[in-house]
C-alpha cells in the first residue's frame, strides 16, 4: 500500500508557547485505504534526527488530546502524533463510533512506517474512546506497534452497550447525541439533548429526534441491531487477545462503566496475550476512580487520585520504545489494585488474587424485605422453608440512579443509598454488625431466583458497606435483562409465573467491611436513567412506548438458596 504524505496548514493550539518553542509541526491529512484522508498533527523534536513515536487517535478535537502528555512525551525524545478519527475534526469520511477503527489504525501505521522521521518504534496512549483505539489497532499485522496504554477502556463494544443485556442508555444517550453534534451535524442546532426528561423519552428508538437532531443511524443500529452478532464482532477485543503481540499497561476504576472490561482486558492479555512480552509486561492499576478519576476524595483520600498511574505511563512507554524486549517496570507488579474501606493499595501476580475464596451470603425474610425498614437479613446459612418476597416493579416510576459507575453528573462513585432504600420496590437484605473485618477483592456476583408475570423484565443487585453511622456506601451493583438470561446473542422471552434462576454480574471490586459494619444487598428491577426501563411487554428494545407494571417474586428457599456471591480474601 502506497501512502502520501499530504499536507496541509491550519491553527494548532498547544499546551503552553515553551511547547511551541521546542517542537515542530507538521499537519498531514493522512490517506486511508478508501481514499478518505484522516487530519493527523505531528509533534516532532526539533532536531532532523529519527525518534520513536507516541500515538493518539481520537475523535475529539486535537486541541483538546495535545494535553495528553505531550509536553512530557517531546521532554522524552519522542515524536507525539495526534491524528483524529475518521468523520471528527477535520477528518474526511463518515463518523461512525467504534466502526473503522482497527483499518485506519492499520493504514496509519503504514503511513508512519515511511516517514523520514520515524525511528522504528510506536507506542499508543489515551484514555476512554483513546483506549478503544488502542486495542483496536492493537489486533492489526502491525509490528512497530510495541506497547499500549490505554485507561478506562472496554473489552467489547456490544457488551459495554448492553450490560447483562439491559441498554446502558444514559451514557450512550448524552455521548452519541453530543458526538453526532460534534462530528456529523457540525451546525446543527442543539436541542434538549442534555436535559435530564430527555432519558424518558419513548420510543427510545426516536431519542434521536426528539433531541432535535433528526435520524442519527447509529443510535438506531445501536438499539435495532442489538441482537445481531456479527454486526458487533469487529468490535470484540475479548475474541482476539491472541492477535495482540504489544503489551499493555492498563488502569480502570471500581467505579468506571468500564470495570468489567479493563479487568478483562488485564485476565485476558496476562493468559492469552499474542507475545510472551504480552502476557508477560501487560500491568494494571485499579483505584477507586469513576471514569473521569477520584470522585470521592473525602471517603478515598485526595492523595489516591491518577497522578502516579500518569507518571507510570509515562515511564513504561519510554522504557519499552527503548528496549522493547527489557521488561519496562520491572518493580511493578502486575496488578495493582485500592481497597475501599481499608484505603490500602494491595499488590498481585493475578486477578483475583490467589486465596480468595467464594463466599455465599444467602438472603431470609418472611415476606417482609421491602425497604430498609424490613426485615431482610443476610448470611451464611443456607434458607429452609421460607415465604418468598414481591414488589410491584413500575417502569412509569422507576428506582433512579444513585451513584455508581453512571449516574448523575457529580453523582459517580460513592453515594448514600439510603433514600433509594425507602422505596417499597426495593428488597433490602442486612448482616449482623461484623465482629471482625471481611476483605473481598474479585467478582461479585448475584444468584437470584425470581419469577414475574411478564414475558420479560430487569433484576438488579446492588452490594453496599453499611456504616455505623447509618451511611449506606454502595460498592457495585449489577443488572440481568431476564430475555438474555441464557447469553447476550440468545434472546428467550419467560414464562410468565415461572421460577428462573439468573446470574447478575456485579463487576469487580475490592472492599473491606470493617468491625461494626454491616453488608448488604438491594434487590429490584430497575436502575434509571443509567439503563433503560424494560417495560416489561417483551417487545423488542427501542420500540415500546407503552409501560407495563410487574409482579416480582423473589424466592429464598431450600430448593432457591438466593444469594450474594462474594470473593473473600484469605487472612
Amino acid at each position: 500500500m502506497t501512502m502520501s504524505n499530504n499536507k496541509t496548514k491550519y491553527d494548532v493550539s498547544l499546551e503552553s508557547e515553551e511547547q511551541a518553542e521546542n517542537c515542530r509541526i507538521e499537519i498531514c491529512m493522512v490517506p486511508m485505504r478508501d481514499g478518505v484522508k484522516l487530519d493527523t498533527v505531528v509533534y516532532l523534536p526539533e532536531d532532523n534526527e529519527k525518534h520513536h513515536v507516541v500515538l493518539v487517535r481520537s475523535p475529539y478535537n486535537p486541541r483538546d488530546t495535545v494535553s495528553l502528555g505531550g509536553k512530557d512525551i517531546l521532554e522524552q525524545g519522542m515524536i507525539y502524533i495526534v491524528q483524529s478519527c475518521r468523520g471528527s475534526s477535520r477528518s474526511g469520511g463518515d463518523f461512525v463510533p467504534f466502526k473503522n477503527e482497527r483499518k485506519d489504525a492499520e493504514d496509519t501505521f503504514a503511513w508512519i512506517r515511511q516517514q523520514s522521521w520515524f525511528g522504528g518504534r510506536v507506542a499508543m496512549t489515551g484514555g476512554s474512546y483513546c483506549g478503544l483505539t488502542q486495542w483496536l489497532g492493537a489486533i492489526g499485522d502491525s509490528p512497530e506497534l510495541v506497547a499500549i496504554t490505554p485507561g478506562v477502556s472496554c473489552s467489547n463494544i456490544h457488551d459495554k452497550l448492553l450490560i447483562g443485556g439491559a441498554f446502558f442508555l444514559q451514557l450512550h444517550m448524552h455521548w452519541g447525541m453530543s458526538m453526532y453534534v460534534r462530528c456529523v451535524a457540525k451546525d446543527a442546532e442543539i436541542g434538549d439533548w442534555d436535559k435530564e426528561n430527555l432519558a424518558s423519552h419513548l420510543p427510545l428508538l426516536e431519542i434521536d429526534e426528539a433531541a432535535g437532531l433528526g435520524r442519527v443511524d447509529y443510535w438506531r443500529d445501536w438499539l435495532e441491531k442489538c441482537d445481531d452478532q456479527d454486526y458487533w464482532e469487529e468490535g470484540a477485543i475479548n475474541h482476539n487477545y491472541e492477535k495482540i503481540t504489544a503489551p499493555a499497561y492498563m488502569y480502570g476504576g471500581w467505579y468506571d462503566f468500564y470495570n468489567a472490561g479493563t479487568v478483562e482486558n488485564f485476565i485476558g492479555m496476562r493468559t492469552r496475550g499474542g507475545s510472551e512480552k504480552a502476557r508477560k509486561f501487560t500491568r494494571c492499576v485499579m483505584g477507586p476512580w469513576g471514569h473521569g478519576g477520584l470522585k470521592n476524595p473525602d471517603i478515598f483520600g485526595e492523595e489516591n487520585n491518577l497522578d502516579r498511574v500518569h507518571e507510570m505511563i509515562s515511564l513504561y512507554r519510554k522504557n519499552i520504545l527503548e528496549a522493547p524486549d527489557v521488561d519496562p517496570l520491572p518493580d511493578e507488579p502486575p496488578m495493582r489494585y485500592f481497597v475501599m474501606g481499608s484505603n490500602q493499595w494491595r499488590e498481585s501476580d493475578c486477578w483475583p488474587p490467589e486465596g480468595v475464596e467464594e463466599k455465599c451470603f444467602y438472603i431470609h425474610s418472611n415476606d417482609c424485605a421491602n425497604t430498609r425498614f424490613g426485615a431482610g437479613r443476610l448470611d451464611c446459612v443456607k434458607p429452609g422453608s421460607e415465604t418468598a418476597d414481591t414488589y410491584i416493579y413500575d417502569p412509569r416510576n422507576p428506582v433512579p440512579s444513585r451513584g455508581g459507575c453512571f449516574s448523575s453528573p457529580g453523582e459517580n462513585g460513592c453515594v448514600d443509598q439510603r433514600d433509594v432504600e425507602e422505596r417499597s420496590d426495593v428488597l433490602v437484605y442486612v448482616s449482623e454488625e461484623l465482629d471482625s473485618d471481611i476483605e473481598i477483592a474479585g467478582q461479585v456476583k448475584v444468584r437470584l431466583f425470581a419469577a414475574t408475570n411478564s414475558l420479560d423484565t430487569d433484576f438488579t443487585a446492588k452490594l453496599v458497606d453499611i456504616y455505623p453511622d447509618g451511611r449506606v456506601l454502595n460498592i457495585c451493583d449489577g443488572i440481568i435483562r431476564a430475555r438474555y438470561r441464557n447469553g447476550l446473542f440468545k434472546p428467550e422471552l419467560l414464562e410468565p409465573g415461572e421460577i428462573y434462576e439468573y446470574e447478575i454480574d456485579c463487576w469487580h471490586t475490592a472492599n473491606r467491611f470493617l468491625r461494626g459494619h454491616r453488608i448488604g444487598l438491594d434487590i429490584s428491577s430497575s436502575n434509571f436513567p443509567r439503563f433503560d426501563r424494560n417495560p416489561n411487554t417483551g417487545h423488542a428494545l427501542g420500540v415500546d412506548a407503552e409501560l407495563r407494571p410487574a409482579r416480582q417474586v423473589i424466592y429464598h428457599d431450600s430448593e432457591h438458596p438466593s444469594c450474594v456471591i462474594l470473593p473473600v480474601t484469605a487472612e
